[in-house]
């Protein structure tokens, strides 16, 4: 079935909708970790930030970090040096991605491919 995750699956998941994050969240709980729906969203943009910058470096040689939570994202060279900024469109990455993940996600790879450009 399409649109299915199995639940064995579902630890390596990254949402990119809040489908997936209840999701996720789900099997959080049933793994006996207490997180927020919060959590879940923060920690999916960083992974869902650190994977566009995987494919556009063609490795893991850079990191995400969050600089303030839900309002400034680092990214990081190989050394650990900050070589950019992400900072959300309207002042929340989570209302953001509640409203409209899809929009968000394009944002954030235009925002990963600019950094890199200038950067690399």
């Amino acid at each position: 079935m399409l649109g299915v995750v199995r639940m064995d699956e579902t630890s390596k998941l990254v949402p990119i909708n809040m489908k997936e994050i209840e999701i996720k969240l789900a099997w959080y709980l049933s793994n006996n970790r207490i997180v927020t729906e919060r959590e879940v969203i923060l920690e999916s943009i960083l992974e869902n930030i650190r994977s566009m910058i995987v494919d556009e470096l063609e490795g893991p040689y850079w990191g995400a970090e969050w600089k303030v939570d839900d309002k400034q994202i680092s990214v990081l060279d190989i050394l650990g040096e900050e070589v950019g900024i992400i900072v959300p469109q309207d002042g929340s990455f989570i209302d953001e991605f509640k409203n409209n993940s899809p929009k968000l996600i394009d944002y954030l790879n235009e925002k990963v491919k600019k950094i890199v450009q200038n950067n690399y």
